[in-house]
């Protein structure tokens, strides 16, 4: 404790994260430590393009690939099917695609959602 945090956001919905958000603040402020000195941001993953359907064409390969090829490692995950993945990057999901817009608009959700300082 006592250093800002970065969340490495790689799947699920947003709001499941903002327990997690709220109890480092908490331990933050527990332990002594002023909040303005304690930020949290997050990163996450994603694809532009000029225009949001293509993006989202062309990036379910990619993310289909790399899920899969880690789920073979991870014994709870499963291989992404397009549904999942649609879910994904979808308006709570954490996976950013589309076009610079929707992009834009969904990191400001989280960013308000999770009380991020930085994404």
């Amino acid at each position: 404790m006592g250093l800002p945090i970065v969340y490495a956001i790689i799947g699920g919905q947003m709001d499941a994260f903002k327990p997690l958000a709220q109890l480092y603040r908490v331990v933050a402020e527990k332990t002594g430590h002023k909040l303005s000195e304690m930020p949290v941001s997050a990163h996450s993953w994603g694809w532009l393009s000029d225009d949001k359907e293509k993006a989202i064409k062309e990036y379910f390969y990619p993310t289909k690939l790399l899920v899969d090829t880690i789920s073979k490692e991870r014994p709870q995950w499963t291989g992404m099917t397009y549904e999942q993945y649609l879910e994904s990057i979808g308006e709570n999901g954490v996976i950013f695609v589309g076009d610079a817009d929707t992009v834009a608009d969904k990191i400001i959700k989280m960013m308000e959602l999770l009380g991020l300082k930085r994404f």
